[in-house]
């Protein structure tokens, strides 16, 4: 006979929220640091190198010479976003499912 073993169940939708905050973060959240870090620096970079942060600072700052972001980047940084959210919600989904075994008699 084949009885189910569950694993500690996590949250879908919390894990959802995390990746929504910052990419990675849902990841980690679910135990998979590396793949969550991964996400992280690829994310950072993107943003990084897409001249919100400069702008940010330009306008806090109050200068006049605003630097223009590259939509490109931001682009992708969307597209990024989008499959880091169903990557957590699909990694979430295949940690909550049962695992079968054979109970032996």
């Amino acid at each position: 006979m084949r009885r189910p073993i569950y694993r500690k169940r996590k949250s879908v939708g919390l894990a959802w929220f995390f990746s929504l905050i910052w990419p990675g973060l849902g990841q980690i959240y679910l135990g998979h640091l590396w793949r969550g870090l991964f996400f992280l620096i690829i994310q950072g970079a993107i943003v990084g190198f897409s001249g919100i942060p400069q702008g940010v600072a330009y306008l806090i700052m109050h200068k006049q010479d605003l630097v223009t972001p590259d939509y490109r980047l931001i682009t992708a940084a969307g597209i990024f976003l989008i499959y880091n959210l169903y990557d957590a919600v699909r990694l979430a989904r295949r940690i909550n499912r049962p695992r079968y075994i054979e109970r032996r008699m």
